[in-house]
This record gives C-alpha cells, sequence and structure tokens, in this order.
C-alpha cells in the first residue's frame, strides 16, 4: 500500500510540474509578443537625430497665406516650422530636407510661404526652417526628414491637423517686414512681382532638363548646382528617388547621371 501511495504521490508531482512548465511558456510567449516593436513616428516638439544633424519638430498648422503667382491653389497650405542643428564638420543645405505626406498617403507639393527657407548653415551651427505644402485635406500629416543626398534613414513624425489650427501670419507678417514676400499689400506684391521676374529671368538664361515628362532647371545653390522642378518637384535626385512613377528607372537614373556628370 506504501508503494502504491508512492507511486501515486510521484504521478501528480509530474503533472503538476508540466502544468506549471505549459503556463510558464504560455507568459513567456505572451511576453514575446506584447514586447514587439511597433513602427517609430515621433511627434510635435520632439528631437531627433539623423546622423550628425538634429531635428526638432516645432509647429505645423494650417496657413491663410496664398501667393498668387502661384499656378497650384491649393485648399489648404500647411506650414511647417522646424529647427536644424548641424553637429558634423561640413557646412548642410537646410530647406530641401523634408518631405511631406498627406492624410491619403500621396507625397504633398512644396508652397511658397512668408519666409520660406533655402540656405545653409555651418559646421556646428543651427537654425529654424520655414517651409510650406499644399494639401486638398486635412487629418494626420507624416513628415519625414533627412539631409539632402545622404544615405541616412530618414526619421518620421506624425501630427494631426485640424481647420481650426488656422495661422494669419500672412497678415502680420507684412506689418513686421519690409520687402519680404507676402500678398496682403500692394508694396510688398510689387516686391514680389519683381523677385518672381528676377527668378524667371534666372531660369530661362539657364536650358531646362525634362525628365520623364517633369522640367528642372539648374539653380546654384550656394556653390552646387543643383536641378530643381519648374512645379514643385524639389530637387531632381530627390524626387526621383521617391516618386513612384520615376523610382528605380534606369533611364531616368541614367539621365541624372549624366546631368550630374556623375560616372
Amino acid at each position: 500500500m506504501n508503494r502504491a501511495f508512492t507511486i501515486g504521490a510521484a504521478i501528480m508531482m509530474s503533472l503538476s510540474l508540466a502544468a506549471c512548465g505549459s503556463k510558464n511558456n504560455s507568459n513567456s510567449n505572451n511576453r514575446t509578443t506584447n514586447t514587439k516593436v511597433s513602427p517609430k513616428y515621433h511627434k510635435l516638439g520632439d528631437t531627433v537625430k539623423v546622423g550628425k544633424v538634429t531635428y526638432t519638430l516645432k509647429s505645423v498648422e494650417v496657413t491663410n497665406e496664398r501667393n498668387e503667382f502661384e499656378d497650384n491653389q491649393p485648399k489648404y497650405v500647411i506650414k511647417v516650422i522646424y529647427h536644424v542643428k548641424n553637429n558634423s564638420d561640413k557646412e548642410l543645405p537646410i530647406g530641401a530636407d523634408l518631405d511631406a505626406y498627406g492624410p491619403n498617403n500621396n507625397k504633398l507639393k512644396s508652397y511658397p510661404v512668408n519666409d520660406t527657407t533655402l540656405d545653409s548653415i555651418a559646421a556646428g551651427k543651427e537654425a529654424d526652417v520655414t517651409t510650406g505644402f499644399g494639401s486638398d485635406k486635412l487629418g494626420t500629416f507624416e513628415l519625414q526628414f533627412s539631409p539632402l543626398v545622404s544615405t541616412e534613414k530618414p526619421v518620421k513624425f506624425r501630427v494631426k491637423v485640424k481647420s481650426s489650427q488656422v495661422s494669419n501670419s500672412s497678415s502680420t507678417s507684412s506689418q513686421s517686414t519690409q520687402g519680404k514676400q507676402s500678398v496682403s499689400s500692394p508694396q510688398t506684391q510689387s516686391s514680389t512681382s519683381q523677385n518672381q521676374e528676377a527668378q524667371q529671368n534666372t531660369t530661362s538664361s539657364n536650358n531646362d532638363v525634362t525628365i520623364a515628362g517633369h522640367k528642372f532647371h539648374h539653380e546654384d545653390f550656394y556653390g552646387t548646382d543643383i536641378l530643381v522642378g519648374n512645379n514643385g518637384e524639389g530637387e531632381a535626385g530627390e524626387w526621383a528617388a521617391n516618386s513612384p512613377e520615376v523610382q528605380g528607372n534606369p533611364d531616368v537614373k541614367a539621365q541624372l547621371n549624366s546631368t550630374y556628370d556623375n560616372n
């Protein structure tokens, strides 16, 4: 009888240990499932590094600003202000380091707003950057930052923009600044017209380059010759790398290499 009792106790103990092991494995699997990393998106106010460049997203809002000389007049204009710090030992172009995608995931075209930044900063320096984009819808926008001509993966921000977030900077900027582009006063309209004519003359003096039906013109970007789209495509190499219609097209790549004199 004692022997039978001993065998029974051993069986019960084995079953108990098996149950505990199964429970532990189940908990371990749950922990593994719960620790899966979701895609990383940053939010307004975050500061993030891309290589040796630091970006801080300061504001994203709808603006009433409109440029009468712009052919494309979208329903909404989104004004973005961000801060850039150049931690590298080389001069850094700024203003062409942001891509924006709308609520329908379409890439947005740039739109000229007051104080639009297209400049560069020296090594170790920093600056605020202002840029604009046109959109037919409001909602959640995705902003991707990476230095121009960079192999680093861009950092991604997601920001929800509502119609109540409206900036009236087009009216205030004409009062606080003189000689800057604005569409709200006759004096600044005259200045804008002169700037537009100068830009058109500069463009016409250079040969336009047509790539996959899109026209680009040469611009001197602080000593660097770059191709810029005539209709808001941005820098040609960046456009070709991100535009689904030409992405990976060997003919487009060859034409860009020939234009830029790359081997």
